[in-house]
């Protein structure tokens, strides 16, 4: 399990290729970053999705720099690459769905409510604890509403 673990963490450029039963595997998020998608295809009616961004986030684009780093550390693996490139566009497109579904009650989003200040590799413990402090207080604060759509 130990690995498993490790291997969903390992962020591309920044960690080493985890093997697990004889697969590479990096970052999973770079494949499918909000999979909500899958819970409505087993037909789900009732969705709860745990944002980490507030509702106005738009992922920026890949600096050509970063997606030339990926071409290079990945040459081995072009489809690992290509999701890499391409996951901006996907994540923005993923984020106007989960608006639209939440819009028509299709799901219900938790999310904090402002920009959140802390990194992927964030060790500022005094932002971390805050960011958890918030994801508390949202949760509390939308915990009725949350509730009364899981039981309508």
């Amino acid at each position: 399990m130990f690995d498993a673990i490790k291997a969903s963490a390992s962020m591309p450029l920044l960690s080493k290729i985890n093997w697990l039963d004889g697969k590479p595997y990096l970052d999973g998020s770079i494949g499918n970053s909000i999979p909500y998608q899958r819970a409505l295809e087993q037909g789900y009616d009732k969705i709860v999705i745990v944002a980490t961004r507030d509702k106005s986030y738009v992922r920026p684009e890949n600096t050509l720099r970063i997606n030339e780093a990926a071409k290079v550390a990945y040459r081995k693996y072009p489809k690992f690459v290509d999701n890499f490139i391409h996951r901006p566009d996907r994540y923005n497109k993923m984020l106007e769905d989960i608006r639209q579904l939440e819009k028509n009650k299709k799901v219900f989003v938790l999310r904090p409510e402002y920009p959140v200040d802390v990194g992927y590799t964030e060790d500022n413990q005094h932002k971390l604890d805050s960011l958890y402090d918030n994801g508390i207080k949202v949760v509390r604060f939308n915990e009725t509403k949350m509730m009364n759509y899981l039981h309508s």
